[in-house]
């Protein structure tokens, strides 16, 4: 049973470290494609338990990064905006109690 885990620990992280290098290297590509992409991060993101080991922390630092990125706060699409806010959300609930970004990304984040 602990090689299923790990299995699916392993598999996670090659997916988190995939969609983020590919999501920060496509932030200007079509609204489809950044669609795409950010319902495939949505739906990992989703999976994952609160407080995940450290190695699956480490894997969520691109797509944290990117997903702030001023491409994506402010997309001129509006489903952009609200598939990036779905998985700003699914960080904070993975990293909650704890603030998944520093004070002045958080209040920009809250006026957008």
């Amino acid at each position: 049973m602990a090689s299923s885990s790990a299995d699916d620990d392993r598999d996670t992280l090659k997916r988190l470290k995939h969609l983020g290098r590919k999501l920060s290297k496509n932030l200007t590509s079509s609204v489809d494609n950044l669609l795409q992409l950010l319902d495939k991060l949505e739906l990992v993101l989703s999976n994952l338990d609160q407080n995940p080991a450290r190695p699956i922390q480490e894997s969520l630092v691109l797509p944290m990064k990117t997903l702030i990125s001023d491409e994506l706060l402010r997309h001129t699409d509006d489903d952009v905006k609200i598939s990036v806010t779905a998985c700003l959300t699914e960080v904070a609930r993975i990293t909650a109690p704890n603030a998944p970004y520093e004070d002045e990304q958080m209040k920009v984040l809250v006026l957008i």
